[in-house]
């Protein structure tokens, strides 16, 4: 069974997100039970029959109970009915990452009378032990330094904080980082090319698109806060 958690007080996401009622949320349905999400990703599974949406993260309003029941059914791979504030209604499944791969994030929300639970796959959490990962970006982030900040993790290549313009857009421009569909936040599916990456790397510093780093610079004013304030998600220098 995959990883429960309790938010803290002060994590950032606690008491972040209120329920308005005139809000018109996306609704997510499974076994009779039912909640709000006020965030998700999602791809088209192009080998669904019917067509279904791979879930790659879900952040989940409601009373404990529907929360706590749609959580057990995604992870036992049920499919679920995600309903859009637009009226349209997908299949939906979990991203095949097994279910060990994933993390329960939880807190109660007294100020919204309700309950929270995110569904985090272990992809989107900075110290995973893989090479592809998930972005997570909220409004204020810097994309290109929250990249950077996770590639050069899991990449045995040395690189430095001033090329993270340059790696964000050619992990878009090659396809090894691509925007997920979404709800209240930005995500990114990044599986990054080691051998592609050093001969571009190589080429872009001897045509002067990229400099060297200076052996005086640390990188530590380019540090990026974690991208979600969640205890275990994106650790690292900061």
């Amino acid at each position: 069974m995959d990883v429960v958690h309790d938010l803290e007080s002060g994590s950032g996401l606690e008491g972040s997100i209120a329920l308005a009622a005139s809000a018109r949320l996306p609704v997510l349905t499974a076994g009779g039970f039912g909640a709000s999400l006020d965030a998700y990703a999602c791809e088209t599974d192009p080998d669904g029959n019917p067509p279904k949406l791979r879930l790659w993260l879900l952040s989940v309003l409601g009373s404990k109970q529907s929360v706590n029941a749609l959580w057990a059914r995604l992870v036992k791979g049920e499919t679920a009915i995600l309903s859009t504030a637009a009226g349209h209604a997908y299949f939906c499944v979990l991203a095949s990452d097994g279910p060990h791969g994933w993390r329960f994030f939880r807190a109660s929300l007294p100020m919204a009378s309700a309950y929270q639970g995110m569904l985090v796959p272990d992809m989107a959490l900075f110290a995973a032990d893989r090479t592809d990962f998930l972005l997570l970006r909220r409004t204020a982030d810097d994309v290109a330094m929250l990249h950077y900040r996770f590639l050069s993790r899991r990449v045995p290549l040395p690189l430095h904080p001033t090329w993270a313009g340059w790696l964000w857009e050619r992990a878009l421009r090659t396809g090894e980082g691509r925007r997920l569909e979404s709800h209240g936040l930005e995500a990114y599916r990044c599986a990054p090319d080691d051998a592609a990456l050093a001969a571009d790397l190589t080429e872009a510093i001897g045509r002067g698109e990229v400099g060297l780093a200076d052996e005086d610079d640390d990188g530590s004013a380019h540090a990026v806060r974690d991208p979600l304030d969640l205890p275990e998600v994106g650790h690292g220098t900061t």
